[in-house]
């Protein structure tokens, strides 16, 4: 019986010795060729391979990392792959890692287009199955934000590749970028917004987002035109096409078009709007963007005498429920 840490054979329909090493617990591991034609010469790489280590391409592997990658090819299992991942991690050797079909393998460019796409988000279809306002040009303009800036940056990554320096390297890169602070930041949280939900829904096990300080800078103040501005720009006369006076109205008083083309007659007073809703085309009415009613004042008399007389031409008829922008098209819906 052999004392000799290994054993040193030959198989019939082989040219050159093999020699299988012994683990700690004594049990033989897969045979390596020795390259040698004789025993001796076979025993005798073997005891060089023991002292030196198994010359490799790159480097050298010792003899007792056999015994260890003998225990990683035994893995057969996504669960086992996992558990031993884990448990590098748990000893500092992984920072992090991504298992094969896992939400965490999914292209990481791929899954922010799809999170900002109208017609397949998930993230979508749970904003508004809770009644939670989102609208379609907001996503539009995200998935435009994730197509022209995310992308070229982080192409070909997964999900799981993404760490905090990784984002933090992203928001290094915008720096550079001839933006305002303003847009910087709207282009960053088109994507810290989907790596946040789906940490939320486990996809992830971190949120690479947290901790990251994004640019500051004086916005541009908004500002809506005088009356005297207003009076110089448009002609104030109400039987100007309905797109015409609803840009106008959005001019003088500061609302958003939304909020304008979801005017009723019931919305209309003497000399203010009673502001109840926005609305698009997908999503019908939605509430204010703060969710909160208010009054807008309308500076001149005669710009509300013009929506009452296009309100009056609705060829579906008038009622306080009819729309003030009326569409040529369908009588439940306003003007595009």
């Amino acid at each position: 019986m052999s004392t000799y840490p290994f054993s040193v054979f030959k198989k019939a329909n082989r040219n050159y010795y093999q020699v299988s090493f012994k683990d700690d617990d004594g049990k033989y591991l897969p045979p390596l060729s020795t390259k040698k034609k004789t025993e001796d010469e076979a025993r005798e790489v073997a005891f060089k391979w023991l002292r030196d280590g198994i010359p490799q391409k790159n480097n050298t592997l010792r003899v007792n990392d056999l015994s260890l990658i003998d225990a990683m090819r035994s893995i057969k299992t996504k669960d086992e792959a996992e558990t031993a991942l884990v448990e590098l991690r748990r000893l500092g050797w992984v920072k992090g890692f991504t298992v094969k079909e896992t939400p965490a393998a999914e292209g990481f460019i791929q899954f922010m287009t799809t999170f900002w796409d109208w017609d397949t988000s998930p993230y979508i279809r749970e904003k508004l199955r809770k009644n939670h306002g989102i609208h379609r040009r907001h996503c539009k303009l995200q998935k435009q934000a994730v197509t022209l800036h995310w992308e070229p940056f982080f192409q070909g990554c997964m999900m799981g590749d993404i760490t905090a320096k990784e984002i933090d390297d992203f928001i290094n890169h915008m720096a550079k970028k001839d933006l305002s602070a303003g847009r910087k930041n709207v282009i960053i949280k088109a994507g810290f917004k989907p790596l946040r939900w789906a940490f939320s829904k486990g996809m992830i096990e971190t949120d690479p987002t947290r901790g990251h300080i994004l640019f500051s800078g004086e916005e541009t103040e908004r500002r809506i035109l005088t009356p005297m501005i207003a009076a110089a720009i448009f002609r104030l006369d109400w039987s100007s096409k309905k797109g015409k006076f609803a840009n106008m109205l959005a001019a003088v008083t500061g609302m958003r078009i939304g909020e304008i083309i979801a005017l009723r007659l019931k919305n209309l007073g003497p000399d203010c709007l009673y502001v109840k809703a926005s609305w698009n085309k997908e999503d019908k009415d939605k509430t204010t963007k703060n969710n909160d009613s208010r009054n807008v004042e309308v500076p001149f008399p005669f710009l509300m005498d013009g929506l009452f007389e296009i309100a009056k031409q609705n060829p579906w008829g008038v009622s306080p429920e009819s729309y003030v922008f009326w569409s040529d098209y369908k009588s439940t819906m306003p003007m595009h």
